[in-house]
């Protein structure tokens, strides 16, 4: 055996091997010995905390059938900081979400049985403390918009639509939540409900993204997704395209990796950045997808053409699509979406071409009416009345009870004024046209 000495080297260790091995068999007595000091403290901390949490159990009961709510509650908390694995604490957290129910903690009830529900999924319990959550919160959202419809001031509105929006947050519905707060920052004219809402928007986004942060270091296709369904409803575009990037990079589905990048455009478009848009739409396009993907990147596409004002690309990416599409009835809306471009780049007797012909063919779609709206507004704007009121009368007739036939009403009854004023307008042109010929045979 060798042993280190004083200037660093190693030389042999002659002495006899108890002498050897002496220190180091007291070494390992010493560290087992340790171990198990170690585990027979770790075993009395776990008895002593399993017989507090007996104790707060049984305190808990006692002061609960005495009506000592605050008791009661301290009392299943301490059973369950040291509960473990019981099968009793759902059923304990049940009870302290009903105990704060009953005191009026709205908040601290919600939030009881939300975790009851999402920890323990399974257990009879968590299926009472949703009936539970459900009833409570449907209570308190019923009392809360209540106050939003007796509001006499757009203060006491906001404050009562805010309460809308804290209920369900606190039942964990943050899409709804979302959605209200959305709501009080579109709608309010006050400055400070909009600053309030919008910082509220954002609390609730990048919060969660910080709890997603805090777990595992790995990606996780269902916090990603949960992350960008609440970007996209609070409006956060630049966020929900991070989050679809995202989630297109995870995906090893070529379908759902094209979804991904699909949805990214569009954030990016909703954002104000459409070329970025158009070029991630026609990056998509190359690869060759099929069926509602191809639809949503070819409209993607001609759309953004159209924020950019190039509508002969736009006319040429409709027509693409119609080709591809094999002229289904579902691609109509790039035959409308065609023709109104072909309208703006001043092709108006294409344009009324493909209204015509869009009507023609699918004279049962709800697009068919949009055309000849948009063939009457034509025929308008050429003086042709009759023809107008001819495409008028039809939708009224084919498309009853839609917003397209109460249009064409509204269009029809203004026909009768511009065609008088477009007669007058006729008459006086004529009448002063009489007037320069008979100058004009005056002269000599």
């Amino acid at each position: 055996m060798e042993k280190r000495v004083a200037d660093g080297n190693w030389e042999r260790d002659e002495r006899p091997a108890a002498a050897r091995w002496g220190n180091a068999w007291r070494s390992a007595a010493f560290a087992g010995l340790a171990l198990l000091t170690s585990a027979a403290l770790l075993a009395t901390e776990t008895l002593a905390a399993t017989a507090e949490a007996e104790q707060g159990f049984e305190d808990a009961q006692k002061a609960q059938k005495a009506g000592r709510t605050k008791d009661a509650i301290k009392g299943y908390e301490a059973f369950l900081a040291g509960a473990g694995d019981d099968d009793r604490v759902p059923w304990a957290l049940v009870q302290i979400g009903d105990l704060h129910a009953s005191e009026g903690g709205i908040r601290e009830a919600l939030e009881i049985y939300g975790k009851a529900v999402k920890q323990y999924p399974d257990s009879v319990d968590a299926r009472l403390a949703r009936s539970r959550m459900m009833q409570l919160s449907s209570n308190a959202l019923a009392t809360a918009h209540e106050k939003v419809a007796a509001a006499r001031t757009e203060d006491e509105r906001r404050q009562a639509q805010w309460e809308v929006g804290t209920i369900h947050e606190w039942s964990g519905d943050l899409l709804s939540a979302i959605a209200t707060y959305l709501d009080i920052k579109k709608t309010t004219t006050q400055d400070r409900w909009k600053k309030k809402a919008a910082d509220k928007l954002s609390a609730i986004v990048e919060g969660r993204i910080g709890e997603a942060a805090k777990g595992p270091p790995v990606p996780d296709e269902e916090r990603w997704t949960e992350i960008a369904s609440l970007a996209e409803a609070a409006e956060f575009w630049g966020r929900a395209g991070e989050y679809h990037l995202k989630l297109a990079d995870l995906a090893k589905d070529p379908e759902a990796k094209v979804k991904w990048r699909l949805k990214a455009a569009r954030d990016l478009a909703l954002q104000g950045q459409t070329g970025r848009a158009l070029v991630s739409y026609l990056d998509v396009i190359k690869e060759g997808p099929k069926g509602e993907l191809l639809e949503q990147a070819y409209r993607g596409a001609g759309e953004a053409y159209e924020v950019l004002k190039q509508w002969g690309e736009a006319v040429k990416t409709y027509d693409t699509y119609l080709e591809a599409a094999g002229g289904l009835e579902a691609s109509a809306w790039a035959w409308l979406r065609k023709s109104r471009c072909q309208e703006r780049m001043g092709s108006t007797d294409s344009a009324l071409r493909g209204y015509h012909e869009l009507a023609g063919k699918y004279s049962k779609n709800p697009l068919a009416a949009d055309a000849l709206l948009d063939a009457g507004r034509i025929a308008e704007d050429r003086k042709e009345f009759d023809a107008a009121k001819s495409l008028y009368t039809r939708i009224e007739s084919e498309f009853k009870g839609t917003p397209q036939a109460a249009e064409a009403t509204v269009r029809t009854l203004g026909l009768a004024s511009k065609a008088a004023e477009w007669a007058k307008v006729q008459a006086e042109i004529s009448k002063m046209a009489d007037k320069y010929s008979r100058r004009e045979r005056k002269e000599p």
